[in-house]
């Protein structure tokens, strides 16, 4: 029924990565940004984290990619320094 519907989705029939909408006489799970997985209607789906740093984010010439779960992180190597973009070499 229903009301079993929405309890499960307020109590986590999903993973806790994404998404749980109430449809009617169902639910639907969807991953979160930085997360992917399939959409699933009645049933909890697996979100895995995206390694963004596998896509090359602009991190400047000289930038270190990091990745962490649901986002990435720009740094700077040692001996170098900089805000996000871009990263300078001192002389």
């Amino acid at each position: 029924n229903n009301d079993y519907l929405l309890a499960l989705c307020q109590n986590g029939g999903c993973d806790a990565n994404a998404q749980c909408t109430n449809t009617t006489g169902s639910f639907e799970c969807r991953c979160v940004a930085g997360y992917s997985g399939p959409t699933t209607t009645g049933q909890a789906t697996m979100c895995l984290d995206v390694d963004e740093c596998a896509a090359n984010p602009d991190c400047g010439p000289l930038g270190v990619c990091s990745n962490t779960p649901g986002e990435y992180e720009c740094s700077c190597p040692t001996g170098t320094f900089g805000a996000t973009y871009p990263l300078f070499q001192p002389e």
